[in-house]
């Protein structure tokens, strides 16, 4: 059975400070949340390099021992 929720990410005006929410949890499951610290600029720059796909850069002529000529058009 899949357990399925909601959740939610609400800026609180301070730098890289936002409350997160747990809603429409299943019935009897109690609600969570909690206000975080998270550099979002951060981590989408890390989660870019991590989830990087090798053939998108070859074929932007990014891989290592590429040159150009396989680049696609802009």
């Amino acid at each position: 059975m899949a357990q399925e929720f909601h959740i939610s990410v609400t800026p609180l005006g301070k730098h890289d400070d936002y409350l997160v929410r747990i809603e429409r949890v299943a019935p009897g499951v109690s609600l969570a949340e909690e206000q975080v610290s998270w550099p979002v600029e951060e981590w989408l720059t890390q989660a870019k390099q991590l989830m990087n796909d090798p053939l998108f850069s070859v074929l932007q002529g990014r891989a290592a021992g590429v040159d150009g000529s396989f680049a696609m058009p802009s």
